[in-house]
């Protein structure tokens, strides 16, 4: 997207005035520069589409404020999807529950054909989930 001539503030300091920003999809880019230049205040507008935006791209804001942790930048990113971290747990899960159901079964416990169908089917629908959400790609895109 373009966006020209636009002009940012916070109060009492005029941060960006008459300025042009343009942002190719598919690009990374690294905003740098001293602390209260406006970095922040143009990537809030940005992600709450204040700007023109094509609809079709996915913006995200991880706040800089995030607490420290082991994980990577990319795994934070990641975390920061609840919905793909939620359904990406259930399928280990149920992944788990179906090759418990297997050694019972070959321990010759009695378990019932509506069980194993009902955990397949979750595991489709949650996986296809995954799919259509593009998990299987997020960390490539995150990188």
């Amino acid at each position: 997207f373009v966006c020209n001539n636009f002009s940012l503030s916070a109060p009492k300091q005029t941060l960006f005035d008459n300025a042009s920003i343009t942002i190719v999809q598919g690009h990374r880019y690294g905003i740098l520069g001293p602390n209260g230049q406006g970095k922040t205040t143009l990537l809030r507008h940005i992600a709450a589409r204040e700007m023109p935006v094509p609809v079709n791209w996915d913006v995200i804001l991880v706040e800089q404020e995030a607490k420290a942790t082991e994980r990577s930048a990319v795994e934070e990113v990641l975390a920061a999807d609840l919905r793909a971290a939620e359904l990406i747990k259930r399928e280990a899960e149920l992944l788990q529950k179906l090759e418990d159901i297997e050694t019972d079964m070959e321990q010759g416990k009695d378990i019932s054909a509506e069980e194993v169908e009902r955990t397949r089917t979750e595991l489709e629908s949650t996986s296809a989930e995954l799919e259509a959400i593009g998990a299987d790609s997020a960390e490539a895109r995150g990188r």
